[in-house]
């Protein structure tokens, strides 16, 4: 006999997504920091938050907007930070032959 894993009622689901829904437009609507790399997912009211913020009080933020958010009984902030960028050391360029010459009439 095959059971579906998922096995919330129709309503819990469209609550879920509701909430879902709700969090997102929550971490858009932040007017300090942008959530663009934050992904939100919902299971009975269970908001799991993943992706990359730049800092520790990004993950923070986005995990009290979504604890915040009518219908959610917990969040699970699973939020990583983006790896530091080290910058590159510049390498000269090679000089390149000009194609064009700008003294011909």
């Amino acid at each position: 006999m095959h059971h579906s894993q998922d096995e919330r009622s129709t309503g819990r689901v469209v609550e879920d997504t509701r909430i879902t829904a709700d969090v997102r437009d929550n971490l858009r609507k932040e007017p300090i920091y942008k959530f663009s790399d934050v992904h939100v997912q919902t299971f009975n009211g269970v908001v799991r938050l993943s992706g990359f913020v730049n800092s520790e009080d990004q993950k923070r933020r986005a995990g009290k907007l979504a604890q915040q958010t009518p219908g959610v009984t917990q969040v699970m902030n699973n939020i990583s930070m983006k790896p530091a960028v080290t910058p590159t050391p510049q390498v000269p360029a090679t000089p390149t032959a000009r194609t064009n010459n700008l003294n011909q009439p």
